[in-house]
């Protein structure tokens, strides 16, 4: 072995990768070779054990050369029913870690093309499910110290007189641009030069460019995508939860499978002023609104129709408060001269109104016909050919009655 380390001390690039390769086939031979076969009852190939507070059995690095398509570790599941890739979490840390440093691509990109879903989660009771966080501060990838220097700069960041005696902190290292201890642990900013300039509370023990750094103190606003729904085209927002609302651009169903539990509730906060519900146009204007009070109302004129269920009435009004009335209608503005209510034909022509000032007006000039009038029920209306105000009613026997006054 002393000859072997002497020979490689001395080897050239070129004979050592040959080298390399010839172990490598001495070893491993040409082809996949089968690790665990059929009845091999161990749990595990490799058992290995870290007892250390940090670092890894593995650490895996990309290369400055490394392309996008080349992986630190592939695992092809193509035979069988084999697994790819199993945790089995048992102590109160993490099972999983993806940390997306600043500047980073994808943390984590499933492609999928089964009917099967690329994601599942199996949900027991008790279990906790799927929790997104917010966190304060705020990361950035363009950090430059220079070491023994307390000046600190960064192009993106944005620097304002409020990250004064937040911390800042670096996230990790890429390469030797960026060495750990760049900034030094519990370090803050003393003070802000401008928006790319602060002075640090500590002196940077490393001079580095492209840091990875993480400034604290800011929160996440409240249009910050949490779940974002796009297009082919990869560019056309379809819908979003942000962080602070729901913003979906894409028809929206509500299916209650449930028959005792309420479909869709919108539910305000304590001592909430805002509307509960507000309907926009395309230019985010308001047509219709529901009041934190409860109250309902709509901006421009409302249209119901009941054209999808003909079985029932367009509008029906319950009430259950005994001294109060079922419906009000009120006239907002002191000069309006605006009906309170029409009633139209099917060639929206207004056969009786109520009109600003309360009057009950009708347009009917002739009898109804006798079949339209039930048993007790009366209506009135004008001939206007011999100007008399005419009624016409149903007594309880099914007869037809009838009277009128002259008009002066």
């Amino acid at each position: 072995m002393t000859y072997f380390a002497t020979y490689l001390g001395t080897a050239s690039s070129t004979e050592k990768t040959e080298v390399e390769v010839a172990l490598r086939l001495s070893v491993f031979g040409d082809a996949p070779f089968t690790l665990k076969p059929l009845g091999n009852g161990r749990g595990g190939i490799m058992d290995t054990k870290y007892d250390d507070t940090t670092g890894y059995i593995f650490h895996l690095r990309a290369g400055p050369k490394s392309g996008g398509l080349a992986g630190a570790i592939g695992i092809g599941t193509d035979e069988g029913l084999g697994g790819g890739l199993l945790i089995s979490h048992k102590n109160a840390s993490w099972g999983l870690n993806i940390v997306n440093n600043p500047g980073a691509g994808l943390g984590a990109y499933i492609t999928g093309y089964t009917a099967n879903p690329a994601l599942q989660m199996d949900l027991y009771a008790g279990a906790g499910g799927i929790k997104l966080q917010p966190k304060i501060g705020a990361g950035f990838k363009d950090g430059v110290t220079n070491a023994g220097s307390t000046t600190f700069t960064s192009a993106s960041a944005t620097f304002t007189a409020g990250d004064v005696g937040q911390t800042i902190a670096q996230l990790t290292s890429v390469g030797a641009s960026s060495p750990i201890g760049s900034i030094p642990a519990s370090t803050t900013i003393s003070a802000v030069v401008d928006g790319q300039t602060v002075t640090l509370s500590q002196a940077a023990t490393a001079s580095g460019t492209g840091i990875r750094f993480r400034v604290g103190g800011r929160a996440v606003p409240a249009s910050q995508p949490v779940l974002s729904l796009f297009d082919a085209d990869g560019t056309t927002l379809r819908g979003a939860i942000l962080y602070g609302l729901f913003d979906w651009r894409t028809p929206v169903k509500v299916t209650n499978n449930a028959t005792s539990i309420v479909a869709l509730t919108a539910k305000g906060a304590a001592g909430q002023t805002a509307d509960v519900l507000n309907i926009l146009n395309s230019a985010d204007a308001q047509l219709f609104r529901v009041q934190s009070s409860g109250r309902i109302t709509a901006a421009y004129s409302s249209f119901f129709s009941n054209a999808g269920k003909t079985d029932q009435p367009v509008m029906q009004l319950a009430g259950y408060a005994a001294t109060l009335p079922v419906a009000q209608f009120s006239q907002e503005t002191s000069s309006g001269t605006g009906d309170f209510i029409q009633m139209l034909n099917f060639a929206d022509q207004v056969v009786s109104r109520v009109n600003y000032g309360g009057y009950v007006m009708t347009r009917k000039t002739s009898a109804p016909a006798a079949v339209d009038v039930v048993n007790a029920e009366l209506t009135f209306w004008y001939d206007k050919a011999n100007a008399k105000f005419k009624i016409t009613a149903k007594n309880a026997a099914g007869v037809l009655v009838s009277g009128e006054v002259a008009l002066a």
